[in-house]
């Protein structure tokens, strides 16, 4: 028998076209790949591909409800209600209640007010996980866990840790992540809990890594200013800051490799007329609920402090129904 023909390769214009055609297309049945492309033939879509979020009207906006008035950090939720964070107290929201109108939310100070400054929470598995900073008996900066009814179940200590401005579990895995309020590296830690006892493990440290095509130099091998972060039950992280240039910074969950940005049109404190601040973030899908005034699969909250201080909170969804897998 003769020799088999050469494999064909293809130019390098093709393999672009291709790739970028498949990242288009958002993983279509009929797939190319080839060395270095991001698609996966798997049901969740594409590895390594952002959605095409679109942002929604802004609501509530300028809220001026009791849980506006004491410096709103993030925001959380279960299948039933908003868990509202601010500097001291934990505000519970049924998710049928329109935000801007919920005068009459319940709330607690938890942990007997120990500390001076809650963060960017997020709920998993029945417990409510909250970033402690600012201990009034002098120790490192901790995360503390509440059940559905805020009662405290326990606090775990971070030591080594400088900052604990937000935490995040990942909803496949359990991991908890938090990191330093400047960092390139997120600390993960396997949770363990019972109904009464908490804590948490320190499994790694995870690297965050940038790509030089991506034009992210200027982060300086940090990502600053974290406010608030989220993981996707796609694998993906996405840390809010309050850096005009970084927006919310996207990151691969188990990698730690770039992935893109989601860009966030605030004023930050450029004069003395203006001064807005990203505070936290979280991921749930509205479209497919009924949650008044709102939509969206991203939410972001916000602050102005001048002229006075007001809250507001961003929304995007996917420009269509299909990429809510590479949420």
């Amino acid at each position: 028998m003769g020799s088999a023909p050469p494999a064909r390769r293809f130019p390098s214009w093709a393999r672009v076209l291709l790739v970028g055609w498949t990242a288009f297309a958002g993983c279509a049945t009929l797939t190319f790949h080839m060395p270095g492309d991001h698609c996966a033939l798997a049901p969740g879509g594409c590895d390594g591909v952002m959605p095409d979020l679109r942002g929604r009207p802004d609501y509530p906006r300028y809220a001026s409800s009791p849980w506006a008035t004491d410096g709103m950090q993030g925001l959380a939720h279960d299948d039933t209600h908003w868990y509202l964070i601010s500097t001291h107290r934990i505000w519970k929201v049924p998710l049928d209640v329109p935000l801007a109108r919920a005068s009459q939310a319940p709330s607690v100070v938890p942990f007997e007010g120990r500390y001076t400054h809650l963060g960017d929470a997020d709920f998993s598995r029945g417990t409510l996980f909250v970033p402690l900073e600012g201990d009034r008996l002098g120790g490192p900066p901790a995360i503390g866990a509440l059940r559905p009814d805020l009662t405290p179940l326990g606090i775990q200590v971070l030591h080594g840790v400088e900052h604990a401005s937000w935490c995040a579990v990942h909803p496949v895995t359990g991991r908890l992540y938090t990191s330093n309020f400047h960092t390139n590296r997120v600390h993960v830690f396997r949770v363990e809990i019972t109904s009464d006892r908490f804590a948490l493990v320190h499994e790694r440290d995870l690297a965050l890594r940038y790509s030089n095509d991506d034009k992210v130099d200027g982060l300086r091998g940090s990502v600053p200013q974290i406010q608030g972060g989220a993981i996707s039950e796609s694998g993906k992280l996405y840390l809010a800051t309050n850096h005009t240039k970084t927006g919310i910074a996207v990151f691969d969950a188990e990698s730690g490799a770039w992935i893109g940005h989601v860009p966030i049109s605030f004023r930050p404190r450029w004069s003395l007329l203006t001064h807005e601040e990203v505070e936290g973030l979280d991921l749930f899908d509205l479209d497919a609920r009924q949650v008044p005034a709102m939509s969206g699969q991203l939410h972001l909250l916000l602050r102005a402090e001048i002229p006075k201080r007001r809250y507001w909170i961003k929304h995007w969804g996917v420009a269509n129904g299909a990429q809510r897998d590479l949420l």
